[in-house]
This record gives structure tokens, C-alpha cells and sequence, in this order.
């Protein structure tokens, strides 16, 4: 029999008890709670989103004056929980939207909505990345699916793990991984 590494463990329960556990990746979710931000955008040029562990989805919207970040944060404890914040702030030139963890075992799975018309640039640490629909895009993701569709304008993707697929209608298009050169693809096709 092949054994494969204990990233997750399972403990089914014996007969009389009422259930089982599940723990992957050395932490549960037991306790959730909703998460919102948003600001105006007026005149900024970029919005940088660094987001931590958790799914991300980044929607552009047409006419959109503002970034609205929501979320369901997750955690093992209520005392985690309370520590997994979101913020959305004008920095400068740039509109910052933030998930803080303080290095609890927790997570927040975001959902932005942004103007079509600003470029992003996002820093993601792990779970599922969706991104649709915006001006341009500067991406480093540590692990976990990315799915980039409709960017009007430059994607660069740089990439730890997970796989994924790119499109980008013009501009250039390129994915790089941490041990790999980068891969430049040209307009209007797709790459993985």
C-alpha cells in the first residue's frame, strides 16, 4: 500500500458517537463571520489587494466608482476569528484593500467588486483566485487555482504552485513560476 504525505488528517468517529472531525492543513473553520469594506476610488491610479489565505474573486464593473470588498472570515476559535480583519483605505495614489490574519489560523474568502477602468495589483497567498473583467493586472500568488478571464489591458502572473488559465483580449500577456524564466504569450491568446 502507498502512503501518501499527512497534509490532511481525518478521524472518523467510532460507533455511539455522533460524527466526525476534519482538519486540513492542521486548522478547522468552526467559527465564521461576515466581512465589508469599501471606499471611493476618485482619482486613484492602482488598487493594490493583498490578500491571505482564503479564495479570492476580483470582478470588474463598468462604471463602478468605488471598491466594495465582502467576505466570510473563518476561523478555529472565536479569538481568531476576532483577529481576521479586512480594510479598504486610500494609500497615496492607490486604493490598498487588505486582509489582516496576526498570524492566526485563519482565513477570509473575499469578494471584490472594482472599477473596470483602474489596473490591479494583487498578492495572494493561497486558495482559489478568480479575476474577470478588469483594466490590467499584476499578479504574485503563492498557491492555489488562478482563473483570469477578460483583462483589457497587460497581465503578468507570477506563480509558487496551483495551476490555472490566462486571457487578455491586447497588451502582453506572461506567467512565470518561481523556478521556471517567464513565458511571454502574445495578444489574444491563452496560457497556462
Amino acid at each position: 500500500m502507498k502512503w501518501m504525505p499527512a497534509a490532511v488528517a481525518v478521524v472518523f468517529g467510532v460507533a455511539g458517537s455522533s460524527g466526525c472531525v476534519v482538519s486540513v492543513g492542521g486548522w478547522s473553520c468552526d467559527e465564521t463571520a461576515s466581512r465589508a469594506a469599501d471606499v471611493s476610488v476618485g482619482d486613484a491610479t492602482r488598487i493594490r489587494v493583498r490578500a491571505r489565505a482564503g479564495s479570492l474573486r476580483i470582478d470588474g464593473r463598468s462604471g463602478l466608482t468605488e471598491v466594495r470588498a465582502t467576505g466570510t472570515a473563518c476561523a478555529p476559535t472565536e479569538e481568531d476569528l476576532e483577529r481576521v480583519e479586512l480594510t479598504a483605505e486610500r494609500v497615496g495614489i492607490d486604493i490598498v484593500v487588505e486582509v489582516h490574519t496576526d498570524d492566526t489560523n485563519g482565513r477570509l474568502d473575499l469578494t471584490l467588486e472594482v472599477p473596470d477602468t483602474v489596473p490591479l495589483k494583487v498578492e495572494d497567498s493561497s486558495g482559489s483566485l478568480r479575476i474577470y473583467d478588469v483594466a490590467a493586472l499584476d499578479l504574485r500568488d503563492s498557491s492555489g487555482g488562478i482563473d483570469i478571464e477578460g483583462v483589457a489591458g497587460d497581465v503578468r502572473v507570477t506563480d509558487g504552485s496551483g495551476g490555472g488559465s490566462t486571457s487578455s483580449p491586447c497588451g502582453v500577456v506572461s506567467r512565470s513560476k518561481t523556478t521556471v524564466p517567464v513565458v511571454s504569450i502574445s495578444p489574444m491568446s491563452v496560457g497556462t
